[in-house]
């Protein structure tokens, strides 16, 4: 920034700061005030370098020469890249959504927009004046699978960089999407199944044949191996997983001596 101040005597010329939080030093910028080649001019330079957000604000030029004083102020506003937004992510049936938070620093201007890139393709959705969280959801998502995500803000300089993570979504509750029975032994199979939920869920199992009485057991996880199973060729095992709806599976088991 540069004034052009006229006097005779010479005028002395201070330069100050005011920010939206009141007067500030300026000993970090460099100022500067030399003689021009014409009779009783000076110019008076304030030069600033490695500017932040909260240089923005209102540079004055004071001139004085102990007759006379004058002042021209220099109205300055900075801008920026925004800070990265915070993401939640929450998985559901198939689907994920991810809850957008706007980022602290949104680099002096508004946000307008995000940019989410999800399993290789690539959205766009406008910010909300209103509000300072966007909720988008994808479909169709297999369950229990890992899939990694990124998200920019964007205001009206440039885009921030990214927040990266990954997420997954789960089945519907009680179903079982998938399930393997072995022949471990001679009267033990293990059972092996992929619930729709957590891993972490609890599932009461019941099995029972034609010549046995039903038995019952508590399984946590993905797998349970059954033992002194009788010489039978049908068990019919079923997994109730808590509180939802059973789920009955019917598979053959050729048990040997």
């Amino acid at each position: 920034m540069t004034c052009i101040a006229r006097g005779n005597p010479q005028p002395k010329v201070t330069w100050t700061f005011t920010s939206a939080a009141g007067q500030q030093p300026l000993e970090r910028f460099a100022q500067q005030t030399i003689p021009l080649a014409a009779p009783h001019r000076y110019k008076s330079v304030l030069r600033l370098s490695k500017v932040w957000l909260n240089d923005s604000g209102i540079y004055q030029c004071n001139i004085d020469n102990g007759l006379e004083q004058d002042q021209v102020d220099f109205n300055l506003t900075i801008n920026c890249v925004p800070d990265p937004p915070d993401v939640i992510s929450y998985g559901g049936c198939y689907t994920v959504t991810l809850s957008i938070l706007k980022p602290n620093g949104t680099g002096g201007l508004p946000i307008r927009k995000y940019s989410i890139m999800f399993n290789d393709s690539i959205e766009f959705v406008n910010a909300s004046s209103s509000r300072d969280d966007v909720n988008y959801t994808i479909y169709h998502l297999t369950p229990l699978t890992q899939y990694n995500y990124s998200v920019k803000a964007f205001n009206d300089m440039a885009e921030s960089l990214p927040y990266m993570n990954s997420t997954s979504a789960i089945g519907i509750p009680g179903q079982i999407i998938g399930h393997h029975v072995q022949l471990v032994e001679c009267n033990e199979v293990q059972f092996n199944f992929t619930p729709g939920g957590s891993l972490a869920d609890d599932y009461n199992i019941t099995y029972f044949s034609t010549r046995e009485p039903s038995k019952y057991r508590v399984v946590s996880g993905n797998s349970v191996t059954l033992d002194n199973l009788a010489e039978v060729q049908t068990t019919q095992l079923r997994l109730e997983p808590g509180m939802f709806v059973a789920v009955v599976i019917h598979t053959v088991l050729l048990l040997k001596h």
